[in-house]
């Protein structure tokens, strides 16, 4: 019984933190406030997460694996040639959608952390991952130099990410026409 009551606490303090730091991401966020959130006591909070920042890297590393699952479900349901890369944007466009928050980015929490913390680097490590993610869903569909093809990609995402924050209401349509126009630059010549 006591290991289910851990488990529970340590989920109880994840759903009452996650949507915390994408609102308002991980820096504004303090322990005290995770602590009165979650409705745990601070031993139990401490029990659990050594820190704020374990808990922030606990969260970039559930915020990674969502949105590479969605990612590659949704280039998959694209079928399997190069157009079907351009689902990365499906799943951006649903993100937005539900007005995604400022702190549900990697972008943002590595800025806010800095690149020196290890919450930094964790997201630079993220960020590293999901492009080599991006590659290898590259390669299947067929794309020429599918590593640069997804450090292209990853910065047109960067930017529509960035411009749907600003409030650019056109951000992830222009980021998918440039999309777009990256598979036709790495589609590969019909022979």
């Amino acid at each position: 019984m006591a290991g289910r009551q851990s488990l529970d606490a340590k989920q109880q303090i994840r759903e009452a933190s996650f949507p915390l730091f994408a609102e308002r991401g991980t820096r504004s966020v303090g322990v005290d406030e995770l602590i009165q959130a979650s409705g745990v006591a601070k031993a139990t909070f401490y029990k659990h997460f050594r820190s704020k920042d374990e808990l922030v890297l606990d969260y970039l590393d559930q915020m990674y694996e969502r949105r590479r699952a969605a990612i590659e479900q949704a280039v998959l349901a694209r079928g399997s040639g190069p157009d079907a890369m351009v689902g990365v944007f499906d799943v951006l466009d649903t993100s937005c959608a539900r007005r995604l928050p400022i702190g549900a980015s990697f972008i943002h929490i590595l800025i806010e952390s800095g690149l020196q913390s290890p919450v930094g680097q964790a997201c630079v490590s993220y960020i590293e991952r999901f492009r080599n993610g991006l590659a290898a869903m590259a390669e299947r569909a067929g794309l020429l130099d599918p590593g640069e093809f997804a450090r292209d990609l990853q910065f047109v995402i960067k930017g529509a990410l960035v411009s749907a924050v600003e409030g650019d209401t056109e951000g992830l349509a222009r980021g998918r026409r440039m999309a777009e126009r990256l598979v036709a630059l790495y589609r590969p010549s019909e022979a």
